[in-house]
């Protein structure tokens, strides 16, 4: 069965995992492989491999999807974050000054140098 499902032995066919279904979820679907989820709970596999529930999900990082895609966590994050909570950028992304937000990395941060060095001896002078 896929995550957020587990094996009904009596049935022999995969229905909802019930300690997810007693909080955070209210439907499971197995034909299209999908949980709908009330709040702003991150469901989804942690560090260890085992699927938890994160609630609630970091402020800004999850997106306010009520459905969710047990093949693809990683669709309830915002600004290209993914992983546990959307607590991390891709390879070639970073999160950037005073957001939330994973965009491609640049030098433009060398600035604030220049800037904080110059406001710096402003002050002490």
């Amino acid at each position: 069965c896929p995550a957020g499902f587990v094996m009904d032995n009596s049935s022999l066919s995969c229905k909802c995992d019930p300690s997810l279904f007693i909080k955070y979820v209210y439907i499971c679907n197995i034909d299209d492989q999908t949980l709908s989820k009330s709040g702003s709970a991150w469901i989804g596999y942690n560090s260890q491999c085992n699927l938890s529930v994160i609630n609630p999900c970091p402020s800004d990082y999850c997106t306010n999807t009520s459905e969710i895609n047990v093949l693809n966590f990683d669709s309830q994050c915002n600004y290209n974050r993914l992983g546990v909570a959307c607590g991390q950028c891709p390879g070639n992304l970073s999160m950037t000054f005073g957001s939330s937000q994973c965009k491609p990395c640049s030098n433009e941060y060398l600035l604030l140098v220049i800037v904080f060095a110059f406001m710096g001896i402003t002050l002490i002078a």
